[in-house]
């Protein structure tokens, strides 16, 4: 789900919401560790490290693109652990919730990277999370249908599985849809 960001975001969470860490005190984005302004300052002046860069960027460019993954991979896998462990003390839907939309981002970046069977267990787990809470079927439904998508190519009998938990979590009745 739904947007981030707006005031009356803080009021809708709860007591036992926890705060966004990909968020700034103010709500805002922050920008991506090493960024740098682009004030003109910062050991531009010499033409012939430009050059080398262009000629040698696209290595760098794939170890930055490496380094940014580890990094998102290794920050949302000690959120998971956390949350994990937060929410097995003391269950909440808000807790749930929050792991998992944690799961569902772990599947998006192993999608990324492509890790196709392991981003599958990630929507599972999302899934099986989003069906535990009352209004989650659809949720639920949704990420059985990004494993199925994950699992095609590879492991044909699990992605009509998928598909099948998919179809099955469906909202029987209009009350979630509404």
């Amino acid at each position: 789900g739904g947007g981030r960001g707006g005031g009356g975001e803080e009021a809708r969470r709860g007591p036992d919401a926890l705060p966004d860490p990909l968020r700034g005190p103010n709500g805002e984005v922050p920008p991506p560790a090493g960024a740098v302004a682009g004030d003109g300052e910062g050991g531009g002046g010499g033409g012939a490290e430009e050059e080398e860069e262009e000629e040698g960027g696209g290595e760098d460019d794939e170890e930055a693109e490496e380094d940014f993954y580890e990094i998102a991979w290794e920050n949302l896998e000690c959120a998971r652990l956390c949350l994990s462990r937060h929410h097995a003390a003391s269950p909440s839907p808000a807790l749930t919730l929050r792991l998992a939309c944690l799961h569902e981002t772990l599947g998006d970046l192993l999608l990324e990277t492509d890790q196709n069977p392991a981003a599958a267990a990630e929507f599972s787990a999302a899934a099986s999370l989003h069906a535990s809470l009352p209004s989650g079927a659809t949720a639920a439904s949704a990420n059985h249908h990004a494993a199925h998508l994950c699992l095609r190519a590879a492991d044909p009998a699990g992605a009509r599985a998928a598909l099948g938990r998919a179809i099955a979590a469906l909202p029987t009745d209009t009350a979630e849809n509404q």
